[in-house]
């Protein structure tokens, strides 16, 4: 293994997974460059953010249930994303330093600062 090889971290760039190169695909904004290169994905980012979770539903007509497995779920469509002020990103502590990004729901009954 080449030394310039063994400093790259493991795993797919974060671009694949991130909220600005999925708006990007969507509407062709982008804040950085890099986040509008279709064919790249970067290892390392200062404005990285996990997708927003969208709301899906089933077809209309569709009998099966929907996540059930590929052979088995129904077809479902897209709703939209879901309304910014029902979800928060949330950290969760992994250890030695890392951290995942997850999207939650707010607690029932708590209001947020403004």
């Amino acid at each position: 293994m080449k030394a310039e090889e063994a400093d790259k971290p493991q795993g797919l760039g974060l671009c694949y997974r991130c909220e600005h190169r999925a708006r990007f695909l969507e509407t062709g904004d982008h804040p950085r460059f890099e986040c509008g290169m279709e064919k790249t994905a970067s290892h390392c980012c200062y404005c990285f953010i996990p997708c927003k979770p969208i709301a899906v539903g089933p077809i209309k007509g569709e009998k099966r249930p929907i996540f059930a497995g590929w052979m088995f779920a129904g077809r479902i469509q897209s709703y939209g994303l879901v309304a910014d002020e029902r979800i928060r990103l949330k950290l969760i502590g992994l250890g030695d330093g890392k951290v995942s990004a997850v999207w939650t729901t707010k607690p029932k009954g708590k209001k947020t600062k403004k």
